[in-house]
């Protein structure tokens, strides 16, 4: 359940974004009633609404950058430790005794794997 959210993460991030936007709109609207804004938008309306706009998108774009952040956080931490978990799982291949021999057939050729020192014959 906890992968397949946060696989997901973009969409819950948005959902968070969204809800986080909604309370900031609400709670810290536009201070459209400060003086210097105001004559802002006597002299330059254009630059005033450009203003007020990216205030409002801003109170939704910055918490889903934080979210994102974080939830891609999480996926990673979550994902590394689901990696380790299976790695520690995994069943390790019992190592051979000195001196003995084993094969490893691919059907068609066998290699023939020994454990004994090999000695090095230089031509001459």
């Amino acid at each position: 359940m906890m992968q397949k959210i946060l696989s997901s993460k973009n969409f819950v991030a948005c959902l968070l974004a969204a809800a986080t936007g909604m309370t900031l709109y609400f709670r810290v609207p536009f201070p459209e009633e400060n003086v210097f804004l105001q004559v802002m938008a006597l002299r330059s309306p254009s630059i005033f609404f450009f203003v007020k706009y990216s205030y409002t998108l801003f109170l939704f774009s910055t918490p889903y950058i934080g979210y994102s952040i974080v939830l891609s956080g999480v996926y990673i931490l979550v994902l590394k430790r689901a990696v380790e978990f299976a790695r520690a799982a995994c069943l390790s291949f019992p190592t051979l005794a000195r001196g003995t021999n084993s094969s490893l057939s691919s059907g068609r050729f066998t290699i023939l794997v020994s454990t004994y020192p090999q000695k090095i014959h230089s031509g001459s």
